[in-house]
């Protein structure tokens, strides 16, 4: 038995040779030959097969042989690949090692890691802020990456890995650089456009990316004085002057059921009078 790797880089390995291979496994058995990393194999199984066209008769002891036996050879070959079936490729920035996710902002640049996926198709395409800001400009570069290669220019870079074997493609975007309108379009998810018509409304970009407004004057004084009151008064203001729009409400009611009340017994009584004023009319 006969094993050849091709690695990725077209490197032929040497030949592993396993003699009397057929020798040492039995009929339909599964036996590991080597351990197969990444990489193009050809195997050439060489084996004869005896054909004893002329024997001896056995003779009493003497049992019978071979003469000159015919040995006909046969070759059995087949080739095959290793992929891996991942389709990921690691970014790893460039000052401390650290793994970069997607859509993260590093100021040092980062390290296209390809963990071992030699057969992955990796483009990185690189992007810069335009000069009016509201859109990106042209690509500035898209290329191949090598394994190790490392990005450390200012701009929005695009990696894409597909796999071959398995059509696969995944997709992440660095952004490198510290230009505070490139982080805030990174982290925000706002388009140029959107931050740019928010900053001339007023809005600022603080130093982590995010966007900032300024307070109204009546907002900022009323945050003062909700500083300056003591929590403790507030609630039991708060607890007392509640209750006061139901009380006047119910002192109200009372004071006109009161009042008509008053007014109702008067003219009871002024009816009463002038019937008892009345004289009683003769029969």
């Amino acid at each position: 038995m006969l094993i050849r790797q091709t690695n990725y880089q077209n490197d032929e390995s040497e030949v592993q040779t396993y003699v009397n291979y057929l020798a040492g496994i039995e009929a339909g058995a599964e036996t590991a030959v080597a351990t197969l990393a990444e990489g193009d194999y050809e195997v050439a199984l060489d084996y004869e097969v005896k054909n004893d066209a002329r024997t001896t008769p056995s003779i009493g002891p003497i049992p019978s042989f071979s003469i000159l036996p015919e040995y006909n050879s046969y070759t059995i070959r087949f080739k095959f690949s290793v992929r891996n079936g991942n389709a990921m490729v690691f970014l790893l920035d460039s000052a401390t090692g650290s793994e970069l996710t997607d859509s993260a902002v590093t100021e040092n640049g980062f390290m296209v890691d390809f963990a071992k996926s030699h057969y992955l198709d990796i483009y990185v395409k690189r992007s810069v802020l335009s000069s009016n800001r509201t859109d990106l400009v042209d690509v500035r570069s898209n290329e191949p990456a090598s394994d190790g290669t490392s990005y450390t220019e200012s701009g929005i870079y695009t990696i894409t890995a597909t796999n071959p074997a398995t059509n696969q493609t995944t997709e992440k975007v660095i952004y490198v650089g510290n230009e505070p309108l490139l982080k805030c379009y990174a982290i925000t998810g706002y388009s140029l456009s959107e931050i740019k018509t928010m900053m001339d409304q007023g809005a600022t970009i603080a130093e982590d990316g995010s966007i900032q407004w300024p307070e109204s004057p009546a907002v900022a004084e009323a945050g003062d004085a909700a500083a300056e009151e003591d929590p403790s008064e507030a609630k039991a203001e708060k607890a007392v002057t509640l209750p006061i729009v139901p009380i006047v409400a119910v002192v109200i009611v009372a004071a006109g059921a009161v009042a008509f009340a008053k007014k109702g017994g008067k003219a009871a009584e002024l009816k009463a009078k002038e019937v008892s004023d009345e004289k009683p009319k003769d029969n």
